[in-house]
């Protein structure tokens, strides 16, 4: 995911779709932390940044966003608040397991 790498992606595909984490990794205390280059570099690149799949369990959540420990349990105002800052970070869409949530993020103040 190098820009030279992006830049030969754009050859041949119009979206780029990693994985979450790729864009804005978790900081040692379990917190989102600061984005990476790849957004910025996959847009000089010509390329919508696309990230897979938000999904509102603990299990996916980064640690500081989760509640309680059951792994299963749906935390979604977590969700939302982690989509939101991939919004910011200037992700173009993302994919979500729930539609709903995925809606409420967009439209969150």
């Amino acid at each position: 995911m190098t820009p030279a790498g992006l830049a030969d992606i754009a050859t041949y595909a119009d979206i780029l779709a990693p994985d979450t984490r790729a864009l804005i990794p978790v900081d040692p205390a379990g917190r989102l932390g600061k984005p990476t280059p790849i957004i910025a570099d996959a847009h000089r690149a010509g390329l919508v940044v696309m990230p897979w799949t938000f999904r509102p369990e603990n299990q996916f959540l980064p640690p500081a966003l989760r509640e309680g420990t059951d792994p299963n349990r749906r935390v979604p105002a977590a969700s939302i608040t982690e989509i939101r800052a991939y919004l910011k970070a200037g992700i173009d869409g993302f994919f979500t397991d729930d539609p709903a949530i995925g809606r409420a993020a967009l439209h969150a103040t």
